[in-house]
């Protein structure tokens, strides 16, 4: 069963930006009027994505990912050199905190001193989850400290950083059968240990922007007013707006909870072979 849920929450992860990829920048209105309703994963939108071409969010997550492989520990001075080397690839799109933050690295900056203090963008939650399936046996502050650390090499704003823990924590209760009501309590307490200037209130929302505090209730209120994998990543994405990597922290969620088997196969046969090929390398 956990072997399921790993799996529903990286391939949820990954559908669910696919899926959202193409809408990403425009309003709800603008795709209705254009789509009526996304339920497919498509090519195009303004970067001209592929059909299920990963964009930054997943990038990012799999050099997270290669790091742990190959050092068998977490060290974000390995991290941050991932980072540059995704970033030297010349990625299609990558958000302008992390862009800031790896010229930075590139100069010889410090992992824990090149963000910009203000950056409190969405890009650092995400890419916690390899944290999370790496030490998922291990405590819970461990998890969310090493998150915390991930998330301060391009976003080291409080609130950026809160979310991070909070996001790997509930992942890593999900991944242990835990209800989400449940875990999300859990998960804030242990983020408040660990970043307390940077706690929020958790509330319903569908803001679809990309402020990390946007991204992530809007992705937890998406997962909570639907039945199923399919109907939350639908509601998520056609929000608009940072519709890429909403729908990718809302899969992640969804996928967890649901389980693997609840992603809808046409969707999974959309991914690029990249894409599957490095998925499966995750677990």
């Amino acid at each position: 069963m956990v072997i399921d849920r790993k799996n529903g929450a990286n391939f949820g992860a990954c559908v669910g930006e696919a899926l959202g990829a193409p809408v990403e920048f425009m309003s709800a209105a603008a795709i209705v009027e254009n789509f009526g309703q996304v339920t497919d994963i498509m090519g195009g939108g303004v970067f001209n994505w592929g059909v299920g071409e990963a964009t930054d969010d997943i990038d990012i997550l799999f050099a997270v990912a290669s790091s742990l492989k190959d050092k068998k520990e977490f060290n974000p001075d390995h991290i941050a050199q991932k980072f540059i080397e995704w970033y030297e690839t010349g990625p299609k799109d990558i958000g302008i905190t992390s862009h800031k933050a790896i010229r930075n690295l590139q100069k010889g900056i410090s992992w824990d001193s090149a963000a910009d203090p203000n950056g409190a963008g969405n890009g650092a939650l995400v890419r916690c989850l390899p944290i999370v399936h790496f030490f998922l046996k291990e405590a819970d502050i461990t998890v969310g400290k090493y998150c915390n650390d991930c998330s301060i090499i391009t976003h080291s704003h409080p609130k950026a950083r809160w979310c991070a823990v909070l996001y790997s924590i509930i992942m890593k209760d999900l991944l242990n059968n835990v209800a989400l009501g449940d875990a999300i309590i859990h998960a804030e307490k242990v983020a408040t240990q660990i970043a307390p200037e940077g706690k929020i209130e958790i509330e319903a929302s569908l803001n679809p922007g990309g402020f990390v505090v946007d991204t992530l209730l809007t992705s937890l209120t998406c997962v909570q007013l639907t039945a199923s994998f399919e109907e939350a990543v639908i509601k998520a994405v056609n929000l608009g707006g940072d519709a890429d990597s909403i729908g990718c922290v809302t899969g992640s969620i969804a996928g967890a909870l649901y389980g693997f088997d609840s992603i809808p196969k046409r969707w999974i046969n959309s991914l690029s072979t990249k894409t599957q090929e490095l998925l499966a390398t995750l677990i």
